[in-house]
């Protein structure tokens, strides 16, 4: 046991130098194991309070190491060059992960593209989808909190999404819009799809020739929707 947990915080180390965004990894290690394992028991959280503490150490020390001793003046210089400041990007961010999350409910392939031209937001009601992207934004991390205990699942998965596009959708000086960032956000819909075409199989369809052909539509009609 000891060999294998060794071996999952190296595997972990060693993925921060492949993808900046395994920097999230400790804190969603330890949100798991209080949604799923303590069943969001706040005495636990109070117990380890040490423990929990050191993923938000484990940040700080590695936004240290990235950003050097003045980590304003480091994220600033990634914008010499850019079109937009950062006060652009973190508003325009906001459209842009609405923007993700209709391509993951309405990935028709005339709205993929390698290169999005996505206007700039230049405040909170220019263009007025920014306020509106806000309010969606907020609205899903409130239900994600205010439900969580009636729908671990759906807040988990909400957290998931959202906290793995924390750091390429906030203040480092990165491009606008890239849909590759959502692979790691993509099983937060995923799996809460999965499970519930599972269920709807499982309740309505008896014998397991039923199950098969429920699936096969199913699947053939996702194909459809999403491939046409």
């Amino acid at each position: 046991k000891g060999l294998l947990l060794s071996g999952c915080i190296v595997a972990g180390l060693l993925s921060l130098g492949s993808k900046e965004i395994a920097a999230t990894l400790p804190i969603f290690i330890l949100l798991y194991e209080w949604f799923f394992f303590q069943n969001l028991n706040s005495q636990w959280l109070k117990r380890h309070a040490l423990v929990l503490a050191i993923p938000a150490i484990f940040l700080i020390a590695l936004a240290m190491v990235y950003f050097g001793n003045n980590p304003l003046d480091s994220i600033k210089s990634g914008y010499n060059g850019r079109t937009f400041t950062l006060d652009q990007r973190l508003l325009t961010e906001l459209r842009v992960v609405v923007l993700y999350i209709s391509l993951l409910l309405w990935p028709h392939p005339q709205r993929l593209n390698l290169v999005h031209d996505m206007p700039l937001s230049v405040s909170l009601f220019q263009p007025p989808s920014t306020i509106v992207s806000l309010m969606i934004i907020a609205g899903l991390l409130f239900a994600a909190v205010y439900f969580a205990r009636r729908y671990p699942l759906f807040s988990f998965c909400t957290l998931w999404f959202f906290g793995n596009l924390a750091i390429e959708s906030s203040v480092i000086g990165l491009e606008l819009v890239f849909e590759h960032r959502m692979y790691l956000s993509l099983a937060a819909v995923v799996v809460p799809a999965v499970l519930g075409c599972e269920f709807v199989i499982r309740r309505w369809c008896a014998a397991p020739a039923q199950r098969v052909a429920v699936g096969g539509c199913l699947a053939l009609a996702a194909m459809i929707a999403f491939g046409s």
